[in-house]
Order: C-alpha cells, then structure tokens, then sequence
C-alpha cells in the first residue's frame, strides 16, 4: 500500500516497531536523513530523528492506537547554507496484516518550497516596516 505513495515525490515515509525501531523505508527517504546510511532496518529512530527525542510516550501512544498524530512542522536540514531543506514530520499508527501488530508510520513531506517562501515573505514585510518607520516618525512630529 505505501509504495503507492512513490507517486507523490515530495513524501517519504519510514514504519517503526513498538521497540521505535526502523523496520522499513521508501525508496528516496535518504534525502531527509543528515546521516543516510542510519536509515537501515533495525536501527533506532531517534539516531535517525534526533527531534523525535522527547516524544517517546507519545509515539508509543500512537502505535497502541490511544493518540491519532503527531506533527512536526518546518524542521530544518542544512547540508549547506545554500540548500536548505525543510520537512513536516506526521507519525500515525498503522497496523501490519502480515505479523497483526501495531506500527507507526512517520511521513515525510518536503515542505521547502513553502518554507522559503514564507521566509522571503517574512523578510519582505520587515523591510517595509524599516521604511515606512521615518515615514511614520515624520508623520507623529507634524
């Protein structure tokens, strides 16, 4: 079911076990992770995620089916200055028919596009407020 989602390049996803152990990845998730070659089955998803660090009770919450989601959002990679990449991290339970037990599934979305704009937006209001700031200073002496 979830190498459907291949079709939608800017997601990834990862499964995780009770133990918050990777069990299985798509195919282009590598893009997300600082250290690809962490992301093998059996490793932890904390060395892989470290700002899932802290959300331990509610990630085990989640794969026992007591908590809908978790979201993270506009987390920052930085390989260089000049190549951001920001993600949305949504984690769901999920439930495996083959071993009949609960899992998680965290997706991935590629969020960096929106991210970077709203950073130009952000940047461009702050630049009008300086301007306008004599303007205004003008204005409050007459």
């Amino acid at each position: 079911m979830f190498q459907k989602l291949s079709y939608l390049p800017h997601i990834e996803y990862l499964i995780i076990d009770v133990n918050l152990n990777i069990i299985e990845v798509s195919s282009n998730v590598q893009k997300f992770i600082d250290y690809p070659d962490e992301v093998v089955p059996g490793k932890n998803i904390y060395l892989v995620f470290p700002e899932l660090i802290g959300y331990e009770d509610i990630l085990l919450t989640i794969i026992q089916g007591k908590y809908d989601c978790l979201q993270l959002k506009g987390i920052g990679r930085f390989k260089t200055q000049n190549e951001p990449l920001y993600l949305d991290i949504y984690a769901l339970n999920t439930f495996c028919e083959k071993t009949l037990v609960n899992q998680l599934i965290i997706f991935l979305e590629d969020v960096t596009e929106r991210m970077v704009m709203n950073q130009k937006l952000v940047q461009v209001t702050n630049n009008i407020t300086l301007l306008l700031e004599p303007i205004n200073s003008g204005n409050e002496l007459l």
